[in-house]
């Protein structure tokens, strides 16, 4: 008869250390995590399609639409096509992601192909982002995507 309650004391003990695990992330999951912002962060990305239309054929030959985030400094810095940006961004939870701060050089660009208004409004206006394999997609809420970029190499 003592044997019941202890072999039931047991099945207990046992059963709450196999549910306190759960809702807790795993190990891979938080690497993963952290494995996407650090891809995200210190690499080049180069525009692929803005507002759902392809940028290729509307830019000079050896030209690039392109931006990187520094992670020391939380700096964006980039190519809008003729002239330079810079500004500040901020990660959150979520996959949320937001810039601010964005200034960029004035210089005349009189046979440029691309509205470098549209491609600097794709920053002032993101509000998360997702990363599948090497594809960057900027986004504001749940709409169609502001643009995508692909991951230079």
């Amino acid at each position: 008869m003592r044997i019941t309650p202890i072999l039931f004391s047991l099945v207990f003990v046992l059963g709450l250390s196999c549910s306190s695990s759960k809702g807790t992330p795993t190990a891979s999951a938080v690497t993963s995590k952290n494995e996407t912002q650090q891809t995200l962060e210190n690499s080049k990305w180069v525009l692929s399609t803005l507002n759902g239309a392809t940028v290729e054929g509307k830019l000079k030959e050896g030209q690039q639409i392109y931006f990187t985030l520094d992670v020391e400094t939380h700096r964006i810095s980039g190519n809008a096509g003729c002239n330079t940006f810079t500004g500040r961004y901020t990660i959150e939870e979520g996959y949320r992601i937001q810039f601010s701060e964005l200034a960029t050089t004035e210089m005349m660009c009189l046979k440029s192909k691309i509205n470098e208004s549209q491609i600097l409004a794709v920053f002032n206006t993101a509000q998360n982002y997702t990363l599948n394999a090497n594809v960057l997609t900027l986004s504001v809420g749940k709409r169609a995507p502001l643009a995508t970029f692909n991951l230079s190499h």
